[in-house]
């Protein structure tokens, strides 16, 4: 496996940092795809390997750690996410997102952008649900896609249309069902998500792990 993080792309126009996480991906993609004796190894974390989505061996697991209302993590999905649903390689790839921030159900939870991102972070992992290991069909994979792309275009950096972009990408029912009808749920992910990031010792937005 191999990381991009903040440390290697703060200092890079983001015109440049958007060129190289294309072409990287893309890269892996076509490797991936374009032979049946690729070892993996040296490009697919062993979790995932695991991963059976379409019941097929060499699944590319891209797993992004980020403050998701930070520009430059939101500059990173725009351009990764039209890479991720070509139709050549999206069932060879899952995108797998977690947060970085602070807290727990009985204290609370801070994050870098404020109230707003804890906000967004909770409708965000509702919308990933299990998607990342597999699960869900194309359409209900595309959708939370199309929502990471919508909010993370959103044309004002302070504002974060997460009903909007909820309704236009088809996940409002999905959402909402976790953020209303479990929020003991939905508040135990985002927890759970902030450990997992935190025992990494991840702090920079946005690091990608592939």
């Amino acid at each position: 496996s191999f990381h991009v993080t903040g440390v290697q792309t703060c200092d890079l126009p983001i015109w440049m940092l958007n060129m190289y996480i294309k072409a990287t991906t893309i890269w892996i993609m076509v490797r991936l795809t374009s032979s049946s004796n690729v070892g993996g190894a040296d490009l697919i974390c062993q979790e995932a390997e695991r991963l059976t989505a379409g019941e097929d061996q060499e699944m590319l697991r891209i797993h992004m750690f980020s403050s998701p209302a930070c520009d430059y993590a939101s500059n990173t999905l725009v351009n990764l996410i039209p890479v991720l649903k070509d139709e050549r390689f999206w069932n060879n790839s899952r995108l797998n997102m977690d947060l970085i921030g602070h807290g727990n159900m009985q204290r609370g939870f801070e994050s870098r952008e404020g109230p707003a991102e804890v906000t967004y972070g909770v409708h965000l992992l509702c919308a990933q649900g299990d998607l990342p290991f597999g699960k869900g069909t194309k359409e209900e994979y595309f959708n939370y896609l199309d929502y990471l792309n919508c909010v993370s275009s959103r044309p004002e950096h302070n504002l974060l249309p997460l009903d909007s972009c909820a309704e236009s990408a088809g996940m409002e029912n999905k959402i909402s069902s976790c953020t209303f009808n479990n929020a003991q749920m939905a508040w135990s992910n985002l927890e759970a998500s902030y450990k997992r990031t935190n025992n990494r010792d991840i702090s920079l937005s946005p690091t990608l792990e592939i």
